[in-house]
């Protein structure tokens, strides 16, 4: 028999699935795994004949498969750290590798990316080995501990900033190739309380601005202007800068 009888032969033996990776062996009905996993393919029986079984155990094969070679490779995009990641973030102004909502496409104010260089701060502090260890070698179990004593030590939104921060960076050595999974997917966001907001009485806020009114300064009826204008009107600074007269009803008092 020659290679390409031997070839047809075999072929009458499997049976594709519509399910990418997942192929049946026809004489025992026993499905089988078919994955390339760093260049190198693998065939292996997932010992049942019960699809939705075969289903699970190729997801489960696939990931250890996955996870295994990551820990055997130590070259080229496998040997990503956690600084050449964090790097990369940076150069894209702490924005998402992949958008997932027009929000994740808007620029970030000044502010906001000296916030996540704080960030970047409180993590390498709280975990200073973490900037030089390549991706593949941080485990969920690692993220859990370090998550574990930073909310300890921490407010919830200082835990929260910190925690998506990592996250985004091992999104994007996820995105290089470097690992499989984000180690850090399975912790929990901490509950955050709202502040408590306590306002001034009627007569307070009258005293504070006549304060302001009476301060002696060039400036101090504008500026109590300003305040009773803000009050009263309910806007913010930015909002009551873009007011103009053709807001105003002055006959109405609005």
């Amino acid at each position: 028999m020659n290679t390409v009888q031997q070839s047809s032969e075999s072929q009458k033996l499997w049976q594709k699935t519509q399910h990418r990776g997942l192929i049946r062996y026809i004489p025992s009905g026993t499905f089988y795994a078919r994955l390339r996993v760093k260049g190198k393919l693998l065939v292996r029986s997932l010992k049942t004949d019960v699809l939705t079984v075969a289903k699970l155990r190729l997801n489960d094969l696939e990931k250890s498969e996955r996870k295994r070679a990551e820990r055997v490779s130590g070259s080229g995009s496998v040997a990503l750290t956690f600084g050449d990641a964090l790097e990369i973030f940076r150069s894209l102004n702490f924005r998402p590798i992949k958008a997932r909502s027009a929000k994740d496409k808007i620029n970030l104010k000044p502010g906001t990316i000296s916030y996540y260089e704080q960030r970047v701060v409180a993590l390498h502090k709280s975990w200073p080995q973490l900037i030089k260890l390549p991706c593949s070698k941080v485990t969920a179990s690692a993220c859990a501990e370090w998550a574990a004593r930073f909310a300890s030590e921490n407010s919830a939104s200082a835990y929260n900033h910190t925690l998506g921060l990592m996250r985004h960076v091992f999104d994007i050595a996820m995105q290089r190739g470097a690992i499989y999974e984000n180690p850090a997917s399975g912790l929990i966001r901490a509950a955050e309380k709202p502040k408590k907001l306590t306002l001034p009485t009627a007569d307070q806020f009258r005293e504070f601005v006549a304060a302001i009114e009476k301060s002696g300064s060039g400036h101090s009826k504008p500026c109590a202007n300003l305040v009773r204008f803000m009050a009263y009107g309910g806007f913010r600074k930015d909002e009551a800068a873009h007011v103009t007269w053709a807001d105003c009803d002055l006959k109405a008092g609005r």
